[in-house]
């Protein structure tokens, strides 16, 4: 069984938590934070914008841990799980690199391709396995629009419009200061920057536009990525933050039989994305509306829309 060590019980660090309750073979055996309330299993301030309410949590037999040398200095740990602010990443997984342990670092990597550079030298060095969480790709939504590509259902990808909209981290101070994250253009846009590159690969050339906000973070972006080469000449990714509380993905691909797309709807109050879900059947739930639409233009038909 792989034992993990949990570091930073935010709102992450909380999904992170509920997520490996679900594991087979794998399972949080310790937890750190500064917070001695955390560490009882007071999680009520580890709000965010999915997930079910916090509250109290049963650690059971959890090893607790106040400083991150104590963690790492535990030989009963195997991978150390890091959902701490952005700005901290670069120090903390190289730490734990170097202590012998695998490493599960929350996205962004770093703020900087220096540190990200550092942080993979280091895996190298101390032979250890280096992962982000990227997300997206396991996602519903997301994981019918790569099949449907790479299986080729609906003829080749001419190019793609892509739409992801989150509500403002008003709960936290940590997510919210663009020093600690990097604000939504890195906070957010790596997520569709890491999917766009898993489905067509490195575009030839990337150009954004945004909104600069008076913190100096760009709320929201439009990115082309064009490609000279190949079958992706060209794919447009609209991203950014919202005033409301939903979480709304859009993915729709184009080819030469028409269009064929995904679109996701999910509040704060749902809960943690489970079930199996495919075009034209379901089976299980998630969160509380989600709709799979196929429209081929070949068939003169409107399309179908299942959730």
């Amino acid at each position: 069984m792989v034992r993990i060590g949990l570091v930073g019980i935010g709102f992450m660090g909380r999904i992170h938590f509920l997520g490996a309750r679900k594991l087979q073979g794998a399972a949080v055996t310790a937890v750190c934070s500064r917070d001695g309330a955390k560490l009882a299993g007071d999680w009520t301030n580890t709000r965010g914008n999915f997930g079910p309410p916090p509250g109290q949590v049963d650690l059971g037999e959890c090893k607790r841990y106040e400083r991150f040398e104590q963690m790492l200095a535990d030989p009963d740990i195997d991978l150390v799980d890091v959902c701490t602010p952005t700005h901290l990443h670069p120090e903390m997984a190289i730490a734990a690199l170097e202590a012998g342990k695998h490493v599960l670092v929350e996205k962004a990597i770093a703020l900087t391709t220096a540190d990200a550079d550092a942080m993979v030298e280091a895996a190298r060095r101390a032979g250890r396995l280096l992962m982000v969480a990227h997300v997206l790709p396991f996602f519903p939504e997301f994981r019918y629009l790569d099949d449907a590509v790479r299986g080729g259902a609906y003829g080749k990808l001419l190019g793609g419009h892509f739409t992801r909209v989150i509500s403002r981290p008003d709960w936290s101070s940590d997510i919210g200061d663009v020093t600690k994250t990097g604000g939504p253009a890195v906070d957010l846009h790596i997520h569709d920057t890491h999917f766009v590159g898993l489905l067509a690969g490195v575009p030839a050339r990337v150009c954004s536009t945004g909104i600069v906000a008076p913190d100096g973070s760009v709320e929201y972006l439009t990115t082309h990525y064009l490609y000279e080469v190949g079958p992706y000449p060209h794919l447009l990714q609209r991203c950014g933050r919202d005033i409301g509380p939903a979480f709304h993905p859009r993915l729709r691909g184009v080819s030469r039989e028409g269009h064929f797309g995904a679109q996701f709807l999910r509040s704060p109050a749902d809960g943690l994305l489970g079930g199996r879900h495919r075009l034209g059947a379901r089976s299980g739930r998630v969160g509380r509306s989600c709709r799979f639409v196929h429209n081929r233009t070949t068939d003169g038909g409107r399309g179908r829309a299942f959730g």
